[in-house]
């Protein structure tokens, strides 16, 4: 899922160089690191326990799920944000609450409740503008998502939502959090060592042309297969994706993400805008999915059934099946990829 457009993208061009102060990598990495977030999984917990984003109850589960219902179900009786209705009902009356589930992503380098803070000033901020703080790191943070919601209406939930997730930290989440994690750690230890050894070398070409040399692989508890793809300026990229069980299945989703910079525009060249009304949003989701398996038939042909495997979905459908797009897509695809590759 790529980073929202719009106003914003202008915004975060003129963050680039305040972001550039605030790494996101150690300075000479020349990769991606494996990490994980507390506030980042904090806020997505939130999202996640509230139904922010889900399907309406009784309607089918999407492939590409942007929470883990699985997750949910494992934390709800202990949430005291199961039940909350209105603030669910609030984020979804507004398309412009969609960046909510990109915010965490802009305040990587705060802890919980500085970033909790930095999201409470906005709410009390004057509509249209932002609130100054003193750290530029959460600076950066506050004023995207002031951009992204402007309105009085639109901020006083924030205050709401921000109030409610300092209380789930200090009542019952930073404990799951760091018990979590720490039962997963030699996960998160082999991706690191299986990216630096074969798929960052693999990648280089693909890397370098869409100047995501450098970045982090955020693995969070929370999230379901959609994962979020934020991306700046070669080492400004964060590619968000869920804990999956295996250190395949986590690099799995990151190319997955990746792709859709390297994709980026192949569905408006070749679907017509009257083909694509009203399916934009799921034709770009699927087409990065095929475009992953076409990543690993070229450079990583050992993962190729094992991702396509990852991204299987019940019911006897084939990959193809459950991810659909236009053939021209596909050919398009294929085409870019071979291009970003120097023609390998």
């Amino acid at each position: 899922m790529r980073r929202a457009i719009g106003c914003l993208v202008a915004l975060h061009a003129t963050l680039s160089s305040a972001l550039a102060q605030t790494p996101l990598t150690p300075p000479g990495t020349g990769s991606w690191r494996v990490r994980t977030s507390p506030q980042v999984d904090l806020w997505y917990h939130g999202l996640a326990v509230l139904g922010y984003g889900a399907a309406p109850p009784g309607a089918p589960l999407p492939p590409l799920p942007l929470y883990d219902s699985l997750y949910v179900v494992q934390v709800r009786e202990r949430s005291a944000l199961t039940g909350q209705r209105a603030l669910t009902e609030t984020f979804s009356r507004d398309t412009a609450y969609e960046f909510l589930h990109f915010v965490p992503l802009y305040f990587l380098d705060a802890d919980p409740i500085a970033m909790l803070d930095a999201v409470e000033a906005v709410a009390r901020t004057e509509p249209g503008a932002a609130p100054r703080l003193r750290d530029v790191r959460l600076q950066i943070g506050a004023a995207v998502l002031a951009a992204a919601l402007p309105r009085a209406r639109q901020r006083a939930p924030l205050r709401e939502f921000a109030q409610a997730l300092r209380r789930e930290w200090e009542g019952f989440f930073r404990a799951h959090w760091d018990s979590a994690v720490a039962a997963r750690r030699a996960v998160l230890d082999s991706a690191q060592i299986l990216w630096d050894s074969t798929f960052a070398p693999r990648l280089k070409p693909l890397l370098f042309a869409a100047k995501l040399d450098e970045g982090m692989v955020l693995v969070s508890l929370p999230l379901g297969p959609e994962g979020r793809l934020v991306t700046g300026d070669r080492r400004l990229n964060v590619a968000a994706v869920r804990f999956a069980a295996s250190p395949q299945e986590i690099l799995y989703a990151a190319v997955r993400e990746m792709c859709f910079e390297w994709g980026r525009g192949v569905v408006q060249d070749y679907v017509a805008p009257v083909e694509r009304r009203g399916r934009e949003r799921e034709l770009e989701a699927y087409a990065a999915v095929r475009c992953g398996a076409l990543v690993m038939d070229r450079v990583l042909r050992e993962y190729a059934n094992g991702y396509r495997a990852a991204y299987a979905v019940p019911a006897g459908a084939s990959f193809e099946q459950a991810y659909p797009i236009p053939e021209p897509v596909l050919r398009g695809l294929g085409e870019r990829l071979d291009f970003l590759l120097g023609g390998l």
